[in-house]
């Protein structure tokens, strides 16, 4: 159901899909697409070795469309990596992307802290660096990413995953601590709704509004994780407190991840 003007004028929210989801040969195809099912844009996936950056002419093209892109990590490293060389080319494929975004009219890139690289839940469970050093870390790269971000008048956001994908950052809380701690006013918290932990409920209650106030600016429904389906009921609660909560100058942006394609009609 497509919402009415007034109701989206309150809302005050873009909801975005991502690019892998879509029907379509070229990107063009399918921002058309989207914007017909009535998205108002797309979030893009990133690729290493500045990958996004090679995009470029197609992504001008889909952009002259005049929807919203957000951006995926698509990397095979992220800016908590344990290798100090890795880290760097992360850091710099992310300076790139944000590049990119604000060329094309985008919002801002997300990434976590890291992805499939440690797990304190899981064998051996003492990672090669302290907690300290994580912090020290990631903070020295969203403070870079930050700066970054503020000159090309876009966002960065850091995106906490569950303790079985990373161990460094899992609450929003935490990414919201990281990006005040960072002193950039370029860096913010994502959160992602729906994910979890497996055999764990979700909650009934969610501190998401009062945290996306201070540094967090944006919303992932995710329709899948950890091999199970959540309650629908419980993404569209948490997109409708944070929407009424967050207030209308914050305009947060929502992506949505579909379990499956589906026809512009549905």
């Amino acid at each position: 159901m497509n919402p009415t003007p007034e109701s989206a004028a309150r809302l005050s929210c873009r909801l975005t899909v991502q690019e892998q989801h879509l029907p379509g040969e070229s990107l063009e195809e399918k921002f058309d697409w989207a914007q017909q099912a009535g998205f108002d844009g797309i979030e893009l996936r990133g690729e290493g070795d500045l990958g996004l950056a090679a995009r470029l002419p197609e992504l001008r093209r889909a952009a002259r469309r005049r929807g919203h892109a957000d951006r995926l990590p698509g990397d095979g490293h992220f800016i908590g990596n344990f290798d100090a060389q890795l880290r760097a080319d992360a850091i710099a494929n992310m300076k790139s992307q944000l590049s990119v975004m604000a060329e094309i009219g985008g919002r801002g890139v997300m990434s976590p802290a890291s992805w499939g690289m440690f797990s304190l839940r899981l064998p051996p469970f003492v990672p090669p660096r302290s907690a300290a050093e994580d912090r020290r870390v990631l903070l020295e790269a969203l403070h870079e990413l930050g700066e970054n971000a503020e000159r090309e008048g876009i966002e960065f956001y850091l995106e906490p995953l569950n303790r079985y994908e990373d161990h460094m950052v899992n609450r929003l809380a935490e990414a919201v601590d990281l990006c005040a701690a960072s002193r950039r006013q370029g860096v913010r918290g994502l959160r992602r709704a729906g994910g979890g932990v497996p055999g764990r409920r979700p909650p009934r209650r969610c501190a998401l509004p009062p945290l996306l106030r201070g540094r967090g600016s944006a919303v992932q429904l995710s329709a899948a994780s950890a091999g199970r389906r959540p309650s629908p009921s419980t993404c569209w609660r948490i997109w409708g407190c944070a929407s009424r909560r967050i207030g209308r100058r914050e305009r947060p942006a929502f992506s949505l991840r579909p379990r499956r394609e589906r026809s512009p009609s549905t």
